[in-house]
């Protein structure tokens, strides 16, 4: 026979024979027959009275009610039936059989747990606990990576206004060199357009003065023209030539 069983039938045994003996000394948990029999009348009068509603509602606030009320009887019966000295030990005994049974009912219940269930409740616990311990060391060491990210995000909070300053420092030169190149481009620009300007004003005069070469030679030509028209002598022609190629030579 496994233990389990051994253990099962002795609590079963020993179950038992406390019933037994709840049962010899408190025999049962209602009003005893031999009560009954001398009581009976009594007893069914008070059953009766106890289980009315309206009785009930009077019992709780008796003076509100006028004295010629006939709860009021009622209620010193029901008192003086409580008051009994047989009454008394009928209700101890049934209180005494209750509180056995509900004793040895619990505490089977209890000694049934502790053996069948102790190794799973056990091991349920052992679970639990390294659970629990997983978790608090994983939180231990998120604990532990956020003070080192809480460290490091006060350090650089620490070296902001420092950055900052050479943040601002940086952007100051950055615009100063800007407006230095602005300057540099605008002044070459100038330059530029005074170059383009001058070198326009000499095209323009280039131009001028060729036009008024071009007027020139054209007048001189015209002027030989009407000379060779009048004059008559090879010598004088010639020397309107030797005229007429110097002009031309000074022009250009």
């Amino acid at each position: 026979m496994s233990p389990l069983k051994r253990f099962l039938l002795a609590g079963l045994a020993i179950y038992s024979f406390l019933a037994v003996v709840g049962l010899f000394v408190f025999r049962s948990p209602k009003l005893s027959p031999a009560y009954l029999e001398k009581h009976e009348a009594a007893h069914e009068r008070y059953v009766e009275i106890t289980t009315n509603p309206r009785f009930e509602v009077f019992r709780e606030r008796p003076h509100l009610y006028a004295p010629d009320d006939p709860r009021h009887e009622q209620l010193a019966f029901v008192q003086a039936y409580l008051r009994q000295p047989e009454y008394q030990r009928e209700r101890v005994r049934i209180e005494a059989f209750t509180l056995w049974f509900h004793l040895l009912n619990g505490g089977a219940f209890l000694v049934l747990v502790l053996r069948m269930g102790y190794r799973p409740v056990v091991d349920y616990l052992d679970k639990r606990t390294v659970q629990i311990r997983d978790r608090l060391e994983t939180a231990s060491q998120a604990r532990i990576v956020s003070l080192h990210e809480l460290a490091e995000v006060q350090a650089q909070a620490d070296a902001w206004p420092h950055k900052e300053e050479e943040l601002k420092k940086r952007a100051d030169d950055a615009i100063d060199n800007s407006l230095v190149q602005i300057r540099e481009e605008g002044r070459l620009s100038r330059i530029q357009l005074a170059r383009e300007t001058e070198d326009r004003k000499r095209a323009e005069i280039f131009r001028a003065a060729g036009q008024i070469k071009e007027e020139m030679v054209s007048e001189a030509v015209g002027t030989l023209e009407k000379r060779y028209a009048t004059e008559a002598t090879e010598r004088e022609l010639r020397q309107n030539v030797e005229q007429f190629v110097r002009l031309l030579e000074l022009i250009t």
